[in-house]
């Protein structure tokens, strides 16, 4: 009870760390937020329902980076005008305004992060965003994470009268606990990212179980809380067509390839999975497993596994080059209980490739135990080596219906269903 006292005291003293930030980062004077605010509160609602997603980076290094983009692609025919704000990388660029509604903006600081070397926090500056936020007259804000960026633009949107929702797509308090961070980093963290969570109108989170973590983790009310199902498109991700040339090279005739694809750092518990093949391959000789992608924990990760000659790495990759590998492995391994969602986990079941997944986070919700795959212990070494021995020594039709039922469970999360579901979360949003 304490506890959420004081979370309450929090909330109520927000908007005021809010304002204060931004103007002091901001050279604007009070009296044009005061204005820009009025010209806000005048305009009606005669326009088509307009949403601007923003996130502060679209490198391409970062999953929801990636899918931000794939999403917004798809969302062209919505009944809603979507935009998507981000930053680039470059300091001195110039705002960019595509036809495709996606408008680039050069940031006003750049933070290098810590465990993630390849990116970077940007913030925005207030007067482009204001500017932008003139000439779009969104009526929605949609935060894609629960940044130090994502922070400046709810407190812009509040200022003008903007509808701001949040996505919840990163485990934050889980990451902080698997990475070690400094106690007084950690506190930082949560309490931006619990006002960022308590001033926006809902949050979005892609699976049940998220929903039930932001509940624990922040005591928000589950009421404020919908889950929208993440998409993949699956045209770019499909069976193999009989006799269809490979682009990577196939494992032998009689081998059981494995395949994990995802950044290569700790939080995904590959330590876990390294642990489980060298098991594993005492029994079952006969395999491979084939690592994809990038990340800080891949030299310490090769130490681990230096004494197994049936691993293979290969460095971040994309196109037809992964699905070509998704294709040609029996089975896909994703160990992680951090994950929230778990797209190369619907990647893989749309390519016909069934997943072993943890019972912990996204996935699980993802994969149908013993029908498109197995669920199974989360970090229990024994029911790992268990499921996996089973899928190693499946029978050829046992295998078939398996990968048909993995190709049919993707399409429930395709890219359609998406697309309509999140038109209608606007459309029919409470006034």
């Amino acid at each position: 009870m304490n506890r959420r006292r004081r979370l309450i005291k929090i909330s109520s003293y927000s908007y005021f760390i809010f304002l204060f930030t931004i103007l002091s980062i901001s050279s604007v004077p009070l009296g044009l937020y005061i204005r820009i605010l009025r010209l806000f509160k005048s305009y009606g609602s005669n326009f088509k329902t307009r949403v601007v997603l923003y996130a502060d980076y679209m490198d391409g290094v970062n999953g929801i980076s990636r899918y931000t983009l794939t999403l917004f692609a798809n969302l062209k025919n919505s009944p809603v005008n979507f935009y998507l704000i981000s930053c680039l990388n470059k300091l001195n660029s110039k705002v960019l305004l595509k036809s495709d509604r996606r408008i680039l903006i050069k940031n006003k600081i750049k933070i290098q992060l810590a465990h993630y070397n390849k990116l970077e926090i940007h913030l925005p500056p207030t007067t482009t965003i204001f500017g932008i936020f003139l000439r779009i007259k969104p009526h929605f804000v949609e935060l894609q994470t629960p940044s130090p960026g994502s922070l400046i633009i709810l407190m812009l949107s509040k200022v003008a009268g903007i509808r701001v929702i949040s996505n919840y797509r990163t485990d934050v308090v889980s990451f902080l606990e698997c990475q070690n961070t400094h106690p007084l980093i950690t506190i930082l963290t949560k309490f931006w990212v619990y006002l960022i969570l308590t001033n926006s109108e809902f949050i979005i989170a892609p699976t049940e179980s998220v929903k039930r973590k932001v509940v624990a983790d922040f005591c928000i009310n589950h009421k404020k809380i919908k889950v929208l199902r993440r998409g993949v498109d699956l045209t770019h991700f499909s069976p193999k067509l009989q006799n269809a040339p490979s682009i990577t090279q196939k494992p032998e005739l009689d081998e059981i390839s494995y395949l994990y694809v995802g950044r290569i750092s700790i939080e995904k518990d590959l330590d876990f999975l390294a642990e489980v093949w060298i098991q594993f391959i005492t029994k079952e000789t006969n395999t491979l497993l084939t690592i994809v992608g990038d990340g800080p924990y891949l030299p310490e990760l090769k130490k681990k596994l230096i004494l197994c000659n049936n691993v293979c790495y290969i460095g971040f990759t994309s196109g037809p080059e992964l699905v070509s590998l998704y294709q040609n492995a029996s089975y896909f391994l994703f160990p992680s209980g951090f994950d929230t969602f778990g797209n190369v986990v619907v990647e893989s079941l749309a390519c016909g490739t069934p997943s072993i997944v943890s019972n912990k986070g996204g996935p699980k919700e993802i994969v149908e135990h013993k029908h498109s795959g197995w669920v199974v212990s989360y970090k229990c070494k024994s029911s790992w080596l268990t499921h996996m021995q089973i899928a190693n020594n499946l029978e050829d039709n046992k295998q078939k219906k398996l990968r048909n039922a993995a190709r049919k469970r993707a399409f429930d999360f395709n890219f359609n269903n998406t697309r309509k579901d999140i038109a209608a979360f606007y459309l029919n949003f409470p006034e």
